[in-house]
């Protein structure tokens, strides 16, 4: 929908993830004009996103579909924090050079979940996993 995100979180200081992507789908043009949201889950990426070494991705082998952005946010989000404790590391939230335990090797201060629910808070979508109607598929 945009061009060039990379500038949205190109350095520390230029991370503005928690802001730019509600500021992208509040915008009338898209709002108006997008109704279906896929998102190509078959390989997860667990750290250092969104382009990511191949040491920091598995096979998560699924599709996403959401007529609601920010809900197919919030279901991914305790997907991928799955992994990273699965591999040791901590959730998405705690993770940073600020992060709990501080990692001084992280590119950012906080990584920024955040735009979840910032978004839902715009009245963009829902955040709250209790209001999504998620339906899980699983084909032979």
């Amino acid at each position: 929908l945009v061009n060039n995100v990379a500038r949205s979180h190109m350095t520390a200081v230029t991370n503005a993830c928690n802001t730019f992507i509600p500021a992208v789908v509040s915008m009338s043009a898209i709002r108006r004009k997008v109704v279906l949201h896929v998102l190509d889950g078959l390989n997860g990426v667990y750290q250092g996103g969104p382009g990511a070494r191949e040491d920091t991705t598995w096979a998560y082998g699924s599709l996403f579909f959401a007529t609601d952005p920010v809900a197919m946010d919030a279901v991914g989000w305790p997907i991928i924090d799955a992994k990273r404790v699965a591999m040791g590391l901590p959730s998405t939230a705690q993770s940073g050079r600020m992060g709990h335990p501080p990692n001084p090797r992280e590119g950012f201060d906080i990584r920024q979940p955040q735009h979840i629910p910032l978004a839902a808070a715009l009245g963009l979508g829902y955040s709250d996993l209790r209001l999504i109607d998620h339906k899980k598929l699983t084909l032979a």
